[in-house]
């Protein structure tokens, strides 16, 4: 079989499901709880986060993780307002892009 639809969901990679197996089965937490379990969590976030900035060349700051897609426009597009008219916001996109997010990023 053929899947060719992962704008709806993505396999993860074997070595992705090795690191996360532990915060999937033993080790999960809330990141934002002052408990142990959750300071573990929001420590294993904060490595990743750092570890994406360094692989695109930005700030750790300046990686945001989402939970869905919408979410994740919504946060681009609010937290840049209209980027064509602002310095230094810039918004990447390509064809695949989702209908919404690519009438938005339009010139």
């Amino acid at each position: 079989m053929i899947y060719l639809d992962h704008n709806a969901t993505t396999p993860v990679l074997p070595e992705v499901l090795q690191a996360m197996m532990p915060y999937l089965t033993t080790e999960w937490g809330n990141p934002s709880s002052a408990y142990k379990f959750g300071a573990k969590a929001k420590s294993v976030i904060e490595t990743a986060r750092a570890q994406v900035a360094e692989l695109i060349g930005a700030q750790p700051r300046e990686v945001i993780f989402t939970i869905r897609c919408l979410k994740a426009d919504n946060s681009v597009f609010v937290g840049c307002g209209d980027s064509r008219g602002r310095r230094g916001c810039n918004i990447a996109g390509c064809a695949a892009d989702r209908k919404r997010a690519a009438r938005l990023m339009a010139p």
